[in-house]
This record gives C-alpha cells, structure tokens and sequence, in this order.
C-alpha cells in the first residue's frame, strides 16, 4: 500500500507489481520470505527503468520522475533540473498541443496511446526527434502518466534522406524522354513514366493495373516477354517496328527497345522493366536517306556511263583530224598563214583531246576501272617530265616558269599518274595566268614522312568561297575581270581523284581574286633504304634550280 514517503518511481513501481491476496493461514516465515523476494524484484525492477537506454517519466503536468537517459536526451545535468518543471515546456512548440491531446486521450481511455513522433527542446534550445507514448496510471485517486520517450533523429534523417532520394528518382523518371513501365510477372503494368503514357495515348491511370497485352496486343513481343522472364535474360533491339492496334492511323512506328528483368531476394523473376525511345522520325529520315541514296547511286552509275560513252564518242573522231592536220603540214604549200592555221588546229585538236581523256579516266576511276602500275617514283624526275611537256605552252602565253627539286624523293606511285596530275596543275596555272605572269614548280619534304609538290601562279586567284570547292566536279572558278577563260573542272578534279590513289591529299591556297594561287600536292615517302634503292647509285639529294624563260 502507498505511502507519503513514496517517490513517483515507487508508486510506478508498486502499481507494476502482480503480488495478488495472501492467504491468512500462511505461514509467518513463508510470508516473510514472499516480502524478501518482493523487495528484491523491486530492486531489479528500480534498476532497469533507471538504467533503460530510453527515457522514462512520470508527471501529471510537471515531471515527478525522469530516468538517466532522460536526463541525458533532455540535455540536464541532473534529475533535479528536470523535475518540478512542467512537461510541456520540454516539447517543442510547434508539437504541444499534440502531446497535449495524446495525454488526454490517454487519461480519458485508461490505456496507453500509439507511439507518436514528436520533437523535443533539450536545455540549451537544440531539438531532438523521438516517439513517445503515454500511459495512464492511478495513484491514490489521482491521475498521473508514465512516458516513454526515445530518440529517432538518426532514423529520421535516414527517411529524410531516402525520401530526399525518391523524389529524385521520381523526378528523373517521369521526366525523362524515354517511355518506361515496369510491370510484375504476369505483365501487369505497375508503374510508368508521363513519357509512356503519353506516347501510348492513354493516361497513367487507365494503364495502371492493365495488361500490358491486352492493350497492345502483339505475339511476337509476347513472346519476347515470356523468354526475358523465363531466363533472366535482357533484350534489346534497334528500330523495332510496331503498329498500335487501336490507333492504325499512326502507321509503322519504330522504337529502340530494351527490356530488363527484375529478381527478387531468391532470384526469382518478379518483375520486368521495359525501356522505350521512339526513334520513327530518325527511322523514317534514314529509311528516305537510303532510298536517295539508292537513286544517286542509279543516276551517278548512269551519269558515269554517259561520260564513258561521250568521251568515247568525242575522242573517236578527234584521232582523224589529227592525222589530217598532220597530212595537211606536209602537202600545203610554205605559206606563213597556213602554217599558223594548221599549228592553231594541231593544238587545240591536242587540248581537245587531252580534255576528252581527262574525262574518260574519271569515269574509270568512278566505276573503278583506272589502273595504276605502282612502283618507287622519284618526284623530280616526274615534276621535270610534266614541265618539259607545258614549256612550249607557258612560252607561248607568255609565261615564265622557274623549277625547283629536290632529288631523291620516292614515293610509291604510277609515274604516268603522277606526271599527268602536275600536268593538269601546270595547265591550270597556264590557262588562269596572264601574259607577262610566273609559275613556280618545286618538291620539298616538310618531315620524315611526307613529300610535296608545289604550283604557284601570279594568275587570277581564287574567292575564298570556292577554295573548298575548286576540286569539285564542275566547279571551276568563275571568269574574272580582265581574264574570261573558265573551265569545267574536269582537270583539278582528277588531280583530287589520282592523288587520294596514291593515299595522299591536295589543296588550294590563294589570297583572292587577282593574288595568284598555290596548289600543294602531298604524299607519302617511303623509307630511307628504299629510296637509296631508288636513287640508282647513292644519289645525295641536293636543290636543283631550272629556270625556264618566257
């Protein structure tokens, strides 16, 4: 029976304890040895409410009791900061009337409340996160409550954190471009992203519990599923066509697919995760680059054939009129016009040809049929070759022409090829350079590994806009003030075409109309023991200079 001597934990204590009646005729020494025992569970009882890692109070308004660990959560010293004081001034504000309305439910139901998460003030203003619960108890006919409180900061920042985590992954998923479902065993859907649902013209809601076949029946993607999750394995395909059933109007679409099965602890396969990107329109834009592609290739193979034929057709009779012309010098009198009419036909009957043959090996060469007889070329020798041949052509515009050569570069070439790729140069420099003009020819090594050849002209230069293009098939540059011959191209584009043959590259440089151009021919030497075989007799390279006078 209570007491006034006794403490709020002695009352806890006694109204814990089951002790029951006591029969009268019990012995004095039994009872005194029931009284012996009672007081040591006391004991032990006293023990572990004080020494529980979670706090425990009583208080009816103001704490009567707190244990060690309540001290210890509420930031005191000791108990006796604690007690007296009022229990509400413990919770923080925001949560009073809650601890409040939890107490009362307590005390008005006679049993004790949920655990309910709130935040406490320790003794120097800093919160805590626990749970409590209220119990009711009964003392001398007064209501008090015991409270068990303990500390959940480290579990909350743990949901903080998860949940900070879901609302990224939500956010991810539906936000991302591709369409994503994941849907269970049976391939009932579970979940899917804004991007699938809009794509499959439902919403999230009507799609959530649906099959995934029932609403886009197809079975040969059921089976794709049903394999996925019998063994575990993923699939993924590239351009995979479909044609949704209950929207035909949409015609073939495309997706590229990737679909993933999810296990469950035991490996077994819950789920799958399917993962789409539409990718009709690049499909559809690749498909119609192919069907363009097809047909350029037919008008390119037709166009090839046309410039086979042509250059056939206008060379045949090119052949006679030579021979004519020929005929024609040895027959007609000594006459100073004729002589020159018969030179004016004989030379523009040779550039004729020469353009009909240019023609004709690109054709070759765009269906394949060019040969080249490969072997070790030296440079000079083929720059000097080309040179010998346009001399006559610059003197007679008028032209000077300086050479020089570096002997004993070798490459590996077809030396009538690289000769007729300087020719087109020169010719080109020819045509496009005014009476009084220069052309420079020179071959140099950069580095170790390549060697090149150079044709520089004061002719009429070339706009910037067609630096790119002046290798181009018909892309000649266009006349000029002061200058109205032009061209078709032909010869600078077999240059391109023969030197990429020789695995090596050509381009342009030129200030602009009027400044003259550089074209540079650079190609791959080989190695130095090849080129002493080459050089016949341990040549030195050494500069050669040739000047050639207007």
């Amino acid at each position: 029976m209570a007491t006034e001597e006794q403490t709020p934990l002695d009352r806890e204590i006694e109204l814990s304890r089951d002790v029951g009646p006591q029969p009268e005729s019990q012995p004095v020494a039994k009872q005194q040895g029931a009284e012996h025992g009672s007081a040591s569970s006391e004991e032990c009882y006293r023990s572990l409410v004080e020494l529980s890692p979670t706090m425990i109070a009583v208080h009816d308004s103001r704490f009567l009791y707190i244990n060690q660990a309540g001290v210890h959560l509420l930031g005191a010293a000791n108990a006796d900061e604690i007690v007296g004081t009022p229990a509400l001034e413990s919770i923080h504000p925001e949560d009073r009337e809650v601890a409040r309305a939890y107490a009362e439910q307590a005390l008005r139901e006679g049993k004790p409340t949920p655990w309910v998460e709130q935040k406490l003030l320790r003794r120097d203003g800093s919160v805590v996160e626990v749970e409590a619960l209220w119990t009711p108890i009964l003392h001398e006919g007064r209501q008090e409550l015991v409270v068990h409180v303990r500390e959940i900061t480290a579990r909350k920042e743990i949901e903080r954190a998860m949940q900070r985590q879901q609302r990224l992954l939500d956010a991810i998923f539906d936000n991302i471009l591709a369409h994503v479902a994941y849907m269970d065993r049976d391939f009932n859907i579970v979940r899917v992203n804004a991007t699938y649902a809009q794509g499959s013209g439902h919403t999230v809601e009507e799609l959530i519990g649906r099959n995934h076949f029932v609403l886009f029946p197809n079975e040969d993607n059921q089976r794709i599923f049903e394999r996925v999750r019998d063994t575990g394995q993923e699939y993924i395909a590239r351009a995979k066509p479909f044609i949704y059933a209950d929207q035909p109007e949409r015609g073939v679409t495309y997706w590229d697919w990737w679909l993933r099965p999810i296990a469950g602890p035991m490996g077994e396969i819950e789920g799958l995760v399917l993962s789409l990107v539409d990718v009709t329109s690049a499909e559809r834009g690749r498909r119609e680059v192919e069907r363009l592609n097809a047909e350029l290739q037919e008008v390119n193979a037709t166009k090839d054939q046309f410039l086979a034929v042509l250059s056939h057709e206008l060379r045949n009779p090119l052949a006679p009129i030579l021979a004519g012309v020929l005929t024609l010098r040895q027959r007609m009198p000594d006459d100073e016009r004729v002589r020159r009419t018969i030179q004016l036909i004989e030379r523009n009957v040779k550039l004729q040809t020469r353009l009909v043959d240019d023609l004709l090996d690109l054709s070759r060469i765009a269906r394949g049929q060019l040969q080249f007889h490969h072997a070790h070329v030296l440079l000079d020798r083929v720059v000097k070759a080309a040179v010998e041949d346009q001399q006559g052509e610059a003197q007679k515009a008028g032209l000077s022409m300086k050479v020089d050569t570096t002997p004993g570069l070798t490459v590996i070439g077809d030396f009538g090829r690289l000769q007729q790729a300087v020719l087109n140069l020169l010719t080109n420099a020819i045509k496009f350079s005014q009476r009084g003009g220069h052309i420079h020819v020179m071959t140099h090594a950069p580095d170790a590994q390549h060697a090149r050849i150079v044709v520089e002209d004061t002719g009429i230069g070339i706009a910037p806009a067609l630096i790119d293009r002046i290798f181009e098939m018909f892309r000649q540059g266009a006349a000029v003030a002061g200058h109205q011959r032009t061209g078709m191209g032909i010869g600078l584009a077999l240059v391109k075409s023969i030197i990429e043959q020789h695995n090596g590259r050509v381009w342009a440089e030129s200030e602009g109309p009027g400044k003259g151009s550089r074209f540079t021919i650079e190609l791959p030497l080989v190695s130095d023991s090849s080129q002493s075989e080459a050089a016949q007799g341990g040549e030195t390279p050494h500069l050669s200079t040739e000047t050639i006078p207007e």
